[in-house]
């Protein structure tokens, strides 16, 4: 990994930092045959080569040749998985699957609610779908093309595989509510809650690295790391704004602060903070 990829929910550009220097390199101009809009955009790799989509309308893009393909409206992620192209749709609350070389659809899957956010564990070919608006996740078998519901707690925004691959960890907002947001530990043999750590208020974004969970609270201003075999909370930095997305690397915890639109580097020995600002609002970030 060398570089970081930042989105921006207004402008039409993509940031790019060197991930050593943590300065910022140059801003990539989205060019579209379509009007670009001033949305959120995600980033991910077809075959090895940078594609982003346009939210509004709907497009998935190869940020080297500029090819343009229609999709669904309001996509918010998509995967790779061999010949096949996953994309979550919000507009639609739909999982969409298509032809990977001709980018046609093959099916249309209805995952209702509000679909926030989507993760894909290739050990086990399944992908994982939280819809924020209940208090379920969606677990697609791309093997067997089955859909299943697994009640959580609140609000979920995330949801990924620990490390080893035996257990499911849960961002659990419980956005809105009057109560503390947590983390949750799904088992994968019969998806029954193992564990549920109180972490703070929204918790809105995690990652795993090794046995530790990273989580960012949107509501407190705070990033805490949580011990997934002792099951509770080992270090908390209280930074302030409004953290959302994160990323880890080499012992640092990249995030986005919708405060100050800025993307912000903390390091964990220290706790020290380096900030790159920029003029629109940071959505979300890709490491590469």
């Amino acid at each position: 990994m060398d570089k970081i990829y930042v989105f921006n929910s207004y402008y039409n550009i993509i940031e790019v930092i060197d991930i050593d220097s943590f300065i910022l390199e140059k801003e990539i101009v989205i060019k579209s045959k379509f009007s670009v809009s001033p949305h959120p955009i995600y980033m991910n790799m077809v075959d090895n080569r940078k594609n982003i989509i346009n939210y509004k309308v709907g497009t998935i893009m190869d940020l080297e040749s500029n090819e343009e393909i229609y999709i669904a409206k309001g996509i918010i992620s998509f995967y790779q998985f061999k010949k096949r192209l996953f994309f979550l749709s919000e507009e639609c609350s739909s999982l969409i699957i298509c032809d990977k070389d001709t980018k046609e659809i093959e099916e249309i899957i209805p995952v209702g609610g509000t679909p926030f956010s989507m993760t894909f564990d290739k050990r086990r070919e399944v992908l994982i779908i939280t819809d924020v608006s209940d208090s379920f996740i969606n677990i697609y078998d791309i093997k067997t093309g089955i859909l299943k519901k697994v009640q959580v707690g609140l609000n979920p925004t995330k949801a990924i595989f620990s490390t080893g691959g035996e257990y499911l960890v849960v961002c659990e907002s419980a956005m809105e509510k009057e109560i503390n947001g947590s983390i949750s530990i799904i088992s994968i043999n019969n998806f029954k809650t193992l564990d549920r750590i109180m972490v703070g208020v929204t918790p809105y974004d995690i990652y795993i690295s090794g046995d530790g969970c990273i989580v960012s609270n949107l509501g407190e201003g705070s990033i805490k790391i949580i011990d997934l075999k002792k099951r509770k909370e080992i270090k908390t930095y209280f930074v302030g704004g409004i953290p959302s997305d994160i990323s880890y690397y080499n012992e640092n915890i990249y995030y986005c602060d919708k405060l100050s639109n800025s993307i912000i580097r903390l390091n964990i020995n220290n706790g020290e903070k380096k900030k790159i600002k920029f003029k629109g609002e940071p959505k979300g970030i890709f490491l590469s």
